[in-house]
């Protein structure tokens, strides 16, 4: 029918079935829904030429997104201005920030998204990290027990203070001469 606007335009019809299912699919392989939690590493360059109140929004406003998605910030810092490896847009430095989060999939597919129309970030890195708990483990497993520490400072400055007493003692007075000291 001519008013039927399926059978008016097939062709955008067929094209628009097709594109349907092709996101479909693309969708259900590409882009699943993950429940699972998990811990991410997310950093990312900003350009110099920012102020550090800006760079302190840019760094708020992905927190925010971060939390408003369902994820948790766990840790986050601005390294600051930091030399480049190579230059990026003619620049040979840029402004550091880390954050640490822990969430979905769908957090930092929103991550990727809200990154790509921030012109003001020149690179940015996001990754699993899932070996964070056990390296966490480890690494208070080998902490020597903090009175052991305490003990062990102690003894150090004490060492320390003795070896510059000992030091001083054998150094020349001023205006002395170092041979009429030692009985020359």
């Amino acid at each position: 029918m001519p008013g039927d606007s399926e059978n008016h335009h097939p062709f955008l019809t067929a094209g628009h079935a097709l594109h349907r299912t092709w996101l479909g699919r693309s969708e259900d392989t590409v882009h699943r829904e993950d429940p699972q939690v998990r811990k991410y590493e997310f950093a990312y360059i900003l350009d110099p030429g920012l102020d550090d109140g800006a760079v302190a929004e840019s760094m708020a406003r992905y927190v925010k997104l971060i939390q408003d998605q369902g994820g948790e910030v766990t840790q986050q810092d601005i390294w600051g201005r930091r030399k480049l490896a190579y230059e990026i847009n003619k620049k040979t430095d840029g402004v550091y920030v880390y954050i640490r989060m822990r969430g979905t999939r769908k957090v930092v597919d929103e991550l990727h998204r809200a990154l790509r129309f921030d012109e003001s970030i020149m690179r940015n890195l996001i990754v699993i990290d899932e070996d964070a708990e056990r390296r966490n483990a480890e690494a208070r497993a080998h902490m020597p027990n903090p009175d052991a520490v305490d003990r062990d400072r102690d003894r150090d400055r004490d060492r320390d203070r003795d070896r510059d007493r000992d030091r001083d003692r054998e150094r020349p007075e001023r205006g002395e001469r170092a041979d009429m000291r030692m009985g020359g």
